[in-house]
């Protein structure tokens, strides 16, 4: 989701496909939409919730500049990247 008012946007990536997973396709599709969003929306501030165990997935995102928040209520963790 988008807040236009808070300039921010959640960010979610679910590669299905086992063969797929851990060849950095989140890491482009991620970045790629973020430059876009940023560019058409203004948007500054995103947000992703991950579990702490996905390590690969963890690291290609703190790889994007994304920071870890703090636990998630749901569990995992929230990562931030400020632009």
């Amino acid at each position: 989701p988008l807040n236009f008012n808070e300039k921010s946007a959640w960010l979610g990536v679910l590669i299905g496909e086992k063969d797929f997973r851990g060849k950095g396709y989140s890491v482009e599709i991620l970045g790629h939409t973020m430059l876009k969003v940023t560019e058409c929306f203004s948007i500054n501030n995103f947000y992703l919730g991950v579990e702490k165990k996905n390590e690969i997935a963890v690291k290609a995102y703190l790889k994007l500049g994304f920071n870890v928040l703090g636990p998630h209520k749901k569990g995992g963790i929230i990562m931030e990247k400020k632009c």
